[in-house]
């Protein structure tokens, strides 16, 4: 593929995904230094020392490379459907998952003392996502849609409680 092809095909992509796009690239940005992810990381201590950033930065720091892969397709999927389905109801969801997951870290698990990953952000746009199409399902009277995506939160619901 031509150098100016991926240009466009990126440009494009940011033009409709912004917070998809960006939060990816922080990501493997971030990646990319052992330093930086633990600058970036929640660190319990260092934020009750005033490094509040890293209540936001947690999420694009990563413990290693298959962690962030797999977050990442995640993220990527279900950023990108999300944000082209809704994009203020998308940011919103990114933006408050994180602040409340780690408002939860903090708050509810004292002993966790690191935390990284977007898995807290993955799980809540699914949630969004899901409960969108279980929204349509029922308005359109989709019951076998329906029923696929509420089965599809249970095991999710089952997840989260462990």
């Amino acid at each position: 593929m031509p150098l100016r092809t991926l240009y466009s095909r990126l440009a494009q992509s940011f033009a409709r995904m912004p917070m998809t796009m960006l939060i990816t690239i922080a990501a493997i940005t971030a990646a990319s230094s052992s330093i930086l992810s633990e600058m970036l990381q929640f660190d319990r201590e260092r934020i009750a020392g005033g490094e509040l950033w890293r209540v936001a930065t947690a999420h694009i720091s990563h413990w290693n490379l298959e962690h962030l892969q797999w977050d990442l397709l995640m993220f990527v999927v279900l950023g990108a459907i999300c944000e082209l389905r809704n994009p203020r109801h998308m940011r919103a969801c990114v933006v408050l998952s994180a602040a409340s997951v780690s408002a939860l870290v903090y708050l509810a698990f004292p002993a966790l003392t690191f935390y990284r990953g977007l898995s807290g952000i993955d799980t809540a746009l699914f949630t969004w996502l899901a409960c969108s199409l279980l929204s349509d399902a029922r308005r359109t009277e989709n019951k076998p849609l329906f029923r696929a995506i509420a089965s599809l939160l249970t095991p999710l619901a089952l997840k989260t409680a462990c």
